[in-house]
């Protein structure tokens, strides 16, 4: 079970797909207070598929621009 596929709905399941892996475990619970698991967002989902995104978010630019522009959608969304 994979989160690009089959998006997480709590944060036991995100520890149950590290399940043997205490490493990366103990290295998620540092940012466990940080971590919220939201519902899929389909206007998000379908913004980063679209072919504006693959346009504007391209190899032409760096993966912080794309982030910005994915969390620019998602802070209009929730009203922040």
């Amino acid at each position: 079970m994979g989160a690009k596929n089959h998006p997480y709905k709590s944060k036991k399941e995100v520890y149950a797909a590290m399940e043997g892996n205490e490493a990366m475990i103990t290295r998620l619970k540092t940012y466990d207070s940080s971590i919220v698991i939201r519902p899929l967002d389909k206007s998000v989902r379908q913004f980063k598929e679209s072919q504006i995104c693959k346009y504007e978010c391209g190899s032409r630019v760096s993966s912080s621009y794309r982030d910005s522009q994915i969390k620019s959608v998602q802070s209009a969304r929730d009203g922040y």
